[in-house]
């Protein structure tokens, strides 16, 4: 990155303020509405009946009404309003109590919300072979049929898959075995991680006094991510980098990281290169 090009950090980074941790661990049960396949995962929805909306419309599709089965080994359904078929990844679960409550833009924001996380984060079947291509074409179909405007994007600049003529996103990895990880554009990817390979990264991290490449590519993310998101506090920042990324830190871990690399000027002068916010207006 040219000196004349390069970002003051002051002015593009959230407040951070020295004081306690305002993040802990906490659980909550809740019953709103959550696309099939995301419902399976949990208990509380088999603990009392249940809904099942087709997201097109709002229509009730089909109810259980002893509460979710405790494995739900095939599900096909079809919308006569829509005139579309349904699988468990286009159908949403709802305790049959709310299931009037939820509006039709709802409806969309959660199944589409869904269908990005389960793409960004890349998936996989039950052996760990990818299948991101294939969804993101049943995705897009189902979108269409539905008349939704959605498409998929790459979470870290938001641009639309379509805008870069590819039929699918980089995948980096968090963690491999098990694998967690992102799917990311090329030029979000090559921020995050910059120059060099995973071990020249790694011992860049620790000559700076970090634990390894992963606190490196976490500075850099959330810088990215604020320099598209703007937010006001470290608290934001957090929220959206945990909640978006597929992390294997929690949001407590991430601000006491954060806290400290974004605030230390070493840091910051190893991350400023000519990657770190290629393609993003600044």
């Amino acid at each position: 990155m040219h000196r004349d090009q390069r970002v003051a950090f002051e002015e593009v980074l959230p407040s951070i303020t020295a004081g306690k941790n305002p993040f802990g661990e906490s659980s909550s049960c809740s019953v709103e509405p959550v696309v099939l396949e995301a419902a399976e995962e949990g208990e509380v929805l088999r603990q009392r009946p249940v809904s099942i909306l087709c997201p097109g419309c709002g229509d009730v599709i089909t109810r259980y009404r002893d509460g979710f089965p405790s494995r739900l080994a095939h599900f096909e359904e079809e919308c006569q309003n829509c005139e579309t078929g349904l699988q468990r990844w286009s159908v949403v679960a709802i305790a049959t109590s709310l299931e009037t409550a939820p509006s039709v833009d709802q409806l969309e924001s959660v199944t589409t919300g869904y269908w990005d996380r389960h793409l960004w984060t890349g998936i996989m079947t039950g052996e760990s072979y990818p299948r991101t291509e294939e969804y993101t074409e049943e995705y897009t179909k189902q979108a269409k049929q539905f008349g939704w405007e959605w498409e998929v994007s790459c979470p870290l600049c938001r641009r639309s898959l379509p805008e870069f003529g590819i039929e699918m996103f980089d995948y980096h990895h968090w963690h491999r075995d098990p694998d967690q990880g992102i799917c990311l554009c090329r030029a979000c990817h090559k921020g995050i991680t910059g120059e060099g390979r995973d071990g020249t990264q790694d011992w860049r991290a620790q000559q700076l006094g970090l634990k390894n490449k992963h606190d490196l590519q976490l500075t850099r993310l959330a810088i990215r991510e604020q320099v598209v998101s703007d937010h006001e506090t470290l608290e934001g920042l957090v929220e959206t980098v945990v909640s978006r990324y597929n992390l294997t830190m929690n949001q407590m871990e991430l601000f006491a990281l954060l806290s400290q690399t974004l605030t230390t000027s070493v840091v910051l002068d190893t991350v400023e290169d000519e990657w770190l916010l290629a393609a993003l207006s600044v």
